[in-house]
């Protein structure tokens, strides 16, 4: 099996986060968003990754070349955006016979196996993973018949109809027939282009809808970001998160992630909620809880950071408090107000 991550997206809501990187190489509990995609591929059999790149997509490539991901990866450039189903189109000579695509902008929970069986056992074209969320008018709904055929895609609406109370989860089995039906080298969206088609057509499309809980959450903006943060510390994936160094004259207050390489001062709090990146340096008697501080960055002596994102090499001054939704770009800098 392949599998297909659409990571060339610009990550326009995460910015300015994403000034310099992609959105799938943004940092979510010390490792990259894209890391988490291709660890759901490789548990689940998937032994070739095929990434379709597009903005910054020489970072991406360069993190592929670095090797460790337990499974052949590919890119595959777009000269110009192409849209979520341009994008498959785009990539179609890397493509099986029946293949999985996943969006980029998120994590999650899914049996790939159990939805690829479902795929085979209904005889479908394509199989759409969907969910209930809490608050469906912020994605594309579905509406599909009991036995999961799909009957319409609605976008976005503020008053979810109550039979389309299930969303498209961004995760998706595909046969390669479905590759004839997008026009080579046009912008078409999966969403609302392709999956329309299909639909007008007769062709079998169906849903999928994993039984129990799983874990599901987009990452595509600072406060979507920060709850994937929180939902990861507190264990609600079956990902494993990296170790964090034991506090030595310090406290760390679980759940929390310290990477082993940081500064911690004497008497310094970190967490619950809180990530503190690689090489970053946190000062005497400073607190950092429900926040996200990135690799390099800085936090000076009893400065407070709380319910933030700190992007790396930023330098926050002692007796600073950077308080709830505040997102700081790489390499800023803030300092105590002084009066002259």
């Amino acid at each position: 099996m392949t599998g297909l991550l659409l990571v060339g997206g610009k990550g326009t809501r995460l910015r300015p986060l994403t000034y310099t990187r992609p959105k799938a190489l943004v940092p979510l509990v010390n490792r990259p968003l894209l890391w988490y995609l291709l660890e759901l591929l490789r548990r689940h059999g998937v032994g070739q990754a095929v990434l379709a790149v597009a903005h910054e997509h020489e970072q991406i490539e360069a993190y592929v070349a670095s090797g460790g991901k337990g499974m052949g990866v590919t890119c595959v450039r777009e000269e110009e955006a192409l849209g979520t189903a341009g994008a498959i189109k785009n990539a179609a000579e890397q493509l099986g016979a029946t293949f999985f695509v996943l969006n980029g902008d998120q994590v999650m929970d899914l049996d790939l196996g159990a939805m690829l069986e479902a795929h085979r056992k209904k005889g479908a074209v394509v199989t759409i993973a969907v969910r209930r969320v809490a608050d469906p008018s912020q994605y594309g709904l579905v509406r599909r018949e009991p036995d999961g055929r799909v009957l319409e895609f609605l976008e976005k609406q503020e008053q979810p109809p109550p039979d389309a109370s299930e969303i498209n989860a961004g995760a998706y089995v595909m046969e390669r027939a479905v590759l004839e039906e997008i026009p080579a080298g046009e912008v078409w969206s999966s969403e609302y282009d392709l999956f329309p088609r299909l639909l007008r057509s007769g062709a079998p499309v169906y849903a999928y809808a994993q039984q129990g809980e799983w874990a599901w959450f987009d990452v595509g903006s600072a406060e979507r970001y920060l709850a994937a943060t929180r939902q990861l510390l507190e264990g609600r994936t079956s990902f494993e998160l990296p170790e964090s160094q034991a506090p030595r004259g310090w406290e760390l207050r679980a759940p929390a992630v310290v990477d082993g390489s940081a500064e911690i001062g004497p008497d310094a709090e970190i967490g619950p909620y809180a990530v503190v990146g690689p090489g970053c340096r946190v000062g005497a008697g400073a607190k950092v809880f429900e926040a996200a501080v990135w690799e390099g960055a800085q936090v000076g002596a009893k400065a407070v950071v709380r319910g933030a994102v700190v992007g790396c090499g930023a330098r926050i001054g002692a007796d600073v408090t950077v308080g709830e939704g505040t997102v700081l770009s790489d390499l800023s800098r803030i300092e105590a107000w002084k009066d002259d």
